[in-house]
């Protein structure tokens, strides 16, 4: 009797349910639906990352077209036949060897004889076919040139007469107006790269 009282109880087994191969069909289909609908959204994403980028760095640039007229009192790209009420100009060194205090410009009757820097970006990446995307690039002798997201030069206006306005840009549906109260317009023809294409694709820094 008192040995029958000492036996130790047995205790009760743990119960492990396993997946049926149902369920597993049914969590696979799931993440492969999830995964589908994020690789859809992909592209969206990564435009809008560009557009926004892209507008970042016009702005940027706009502010440091504005600060070498500060400390200059003209802006810079070397006078040609071109002055007139409205200044085109695009980024390639013409323009940012100036701003960036490339070595050509940085000499006396150079651009930018003081040496100062108003204007950096992150390398240009490398898009193939000796194009560049994103950023600057600048070469072996120090020239500078600068990219938008889809490979192509920002666009610039400047006000020639000092007159603090710039005529509005045909393409630019957000203003009714017939001139636009800057001195410095900066904008990238985005995607299509086309200035007169998908007009609502460009992308303004103002």
């Amino acid at each position: 009797m008192i040995a029958s009282s000492l036996k130790p109880k047995s205790l009760p087994g743990h119960f492990v349910r396993a997946f049926t191969l149902i369920e597993l069909l049914v969590v696979i289909s799931i993440i492969g639906l999830l995964a589908s609908m994020m690789y859809a959204s992909v592209p969206g994403i990564m435009n809008k990352v560009k557009r926004t980028r892209t507008e970042n760095t016009a702005i940027n640039l706009r502010n440091a077209i504005n600060s070498y007229f500060t400390e200059y009192r003209k802006f810079p790209y070397h006078s040609s036949p071109r002055d007139n009420a409205t200044i085109r100009l695009v980024t390639d060194s013409e323009l940012m060897d100036g701003l960036c205090a490339s070595p050509s410009e940085v000499t006396k009757g150079g651009l930018n004889p003081r040496g100062i820097v108003f204007f950096s970006d992150r390398n240009a990446r490398p898009m193939g076919n000796g194009k560049f995307h994103s950023g600057m690039r600048i070469d072996e002798s120090g020239s500078t040139t600068l990219y938008d997201a889809w490979g192509e030069f920002y666009e610039v206006a400047l006000d020639g007469d000092n007159n603090g306005r710039i005529a509005t840009p045909e393409w630019d549906r957000n203003n009714t107006s017939s001139e636009i109260t800057q001195s410095i317009l900066v904008w990238s023809n985005g995607p299509d790269k086309e200035i007169d294409g998908e007009r609502d694709d460009n992308i303004t820094g103002w």
